[in-house]
């Protein structure tokens, strides 16, 4: 029992390690054969710092300062990896089936990269601006739950279009459906947590909006692209959660 529950706490531990640029320092080795499953925890750890650094900004400036600090630290917890992602998948989305994929290696920024980027940003920021810190705390956290259970389901639903890639490793090692699973009793757990710290804050619907939305972005992206890569995978979870947070506004 012991065993298995380091073997837990190691996999988790990796998945923060890669999925985010905190200053973790595991004093043993870490495999990285298991983080998937662990997205919606990693997920609620980005999402209460970030929803946290928020409402304290709140105190001290004025709502469109408070957004913005929040949105440049929900990226610097992150080091920039899903929004990397989600600009590569922009230009590759812009460039055909022919040239795709080496569009979407390429490390130069194309002109629907730096379009969508900026469109995604203002939509997060303005949606934090409009729901205030009382309401934006909850909805930050269930966005960066949902959308990384959106990931989830991704890897697991949908072909990876690369033989090799920095994706690649989660789809193979993704066990299917018992991951999927246990990724979703997390993002319920936290949605029942959330009820009760948030009892008006309509948890169970936003959470059920940032599913379906969610699982739509994969959908479309699978559509278009004919599967996914690692850079997709980062374009699921930016695109799901600045529409959640924009669905959100809907509810105050």
């Amino acid at each position: 029992m012991a065993v298995l529950h380091w073997q837990a706490m190691s996999d988790l531990l990796a998945a923060l390690v890669f999925y985010t640029a905190l200053p973790l320092s595991p004093e043993r080795p870490l495999a990285f054969d298991r983080i998937a499953r662990w997205l919606p925890t990693v997920g609620l750890v980005v999402g209460v710092l970030t929803a946290g650094v928020y409402g304290l900004a709140g105190y001290c400036f004025e709502p469109h300062l408070a957004a913005l600090i929040a949105l440049a630290c929900g990226w610097a917890l992150t080091g920039g990896l899903h929004l990397d992602g989600l600009m590569d998948a922009a230009d590759g989305w812009a460039a055909g089936p022919e040239r795709r994929l080496a569009a979407m290696a390429d490390s130069a920024a194309g002109a629907y990269a730096v379009m969508v980027a900026i469109l995604v940003a203002a939509a997060r920021l303005f949606a934090l601006v409009d729901l205030g810190s009382g309401t934006g705390t909850p909805a930050i956290v269930l966005a960066a739950v949902t959308s990384r259970w959106g990931q989830l389901m991704a890897i697991g639903l949908y072909p990876y279009l690369k033989s090799e890639g920095k994706g690649r490793f989660l789809k193979d090692l993704t066990r299917w459906p018992t991951d999927g699973w246990f990724g979703t009793l997390q993002l319920v757990l936290v949605a029942g947590v959330g009820v009760v710290f948030y009892p008006a804050a309509r948890i169970w619907p936003l959470a059920a909006a940032g599913c379906l939305v969610s699982l739509l972005v994969g959908w479309v992206i699978a559509r278009h692209f004919g599967g996914h890569t690692g850079d997709t995978y980062g374009a699921v979870i930016e695109a799901a959660e600045a529409l959640t947070l924009v669905i959100a506004t809907l509810f105050v």
